[in-house]
């Protein structure tokens, strides 16, 4: 999951002024929030099945679209 997750920011994300935007503000935001999930088994286990497997099941379904 990590490997498309981080195929997509590097040739996504990163390759547009708006994408590296939001790439840069993840950065700065997420690691309070990610503190408190990681404190949460019931959290953690929601943002993974609400936001991570679901972006990262796009993510292979699109792959090729995106990927170089």
């Amino acid at each position: 999951q990590l490997n498309i997750l981080r195929d997509f920011r590097d040739q996504v994300l990163l390759k547009n002024p708006l994408g590296a935007l939001f790439v840069k503000a993840y950065y700065k935001v997420s690691p309070p929030i990610a503190n408190v999930i990681a404190q949460n088994d019931f959290l953690r286990a929601v943002v993974r099945d609400v936001l991570v497997d679901p972006v990262v099941n796009l993510l292979q379904w699109s792959q090729d679209l995106w990927r170089t």
